[in-house]
């Protein structure tokens, strides 16, 4: 997936379970993405801070006691007025937390498991130029 400059779409991936990281990568690669991994929150913020990304995937369950919604903030701010649009795909189900993720500046949160081609309309949606930095917008998803 390119850019409408031309670049590739960067895309950062923080998910701690190996095996769904790689697989996200490679399925993201197929599309056309430049995928980053990243297997823990100050990993992410590191390596969004060091390859500007476009587009974040961030599971909000973090071992270790990490804040995920410290992390959104940390990598939003990390952009410095850049587009940059964050995606929580996770396995998490209490309300609050889905609303504490919006709140630290995630646009969208996706329930694992996330159907691929709704994940494919959902990263080509942040993609466009159109999409701005705490847009949200209203996609919903056919699961």
């Amino acid at each position: 997936m390119s850019s409408p400059a031309g670049q590739p779409v960067r895309v950062l991936i923080l998910e701690p379970d190996t095996v769904a990281r790689a697989l996200l990568r490679s399925t993201l690669e197929l599309w056309g993405y430049v995928a980053e991994e990243a297997g823990s929150g100050d990993d992410a913020v590191r390596i969004a801070r060091a390859t500007r990304p476009r587009i974040v995937l961030v599971e909000l369950v973090l071992p270790d006691d990490e804040d995920a919604f410290r992390i959104v903030r940390d990598i939003k701010a990390s952009a410095e007025g850049r587009p940059i649009t964050i995606y929580a795909v996770t396995s998490l189900l209490i309300a609050e937390e889905r609303e504490r993720a919006y709140l630290s500046g995630c646009d969208l949160v996706l329930m694992k498991p996330v159907r691929l081609p709704d994940l494919q309309a959902y990263l080509a949606a942040a993609a466009r130029p159109a999409a701005h930095p705490g847009a949200k917008r209203k996609l919903t998803s056919g699961s």
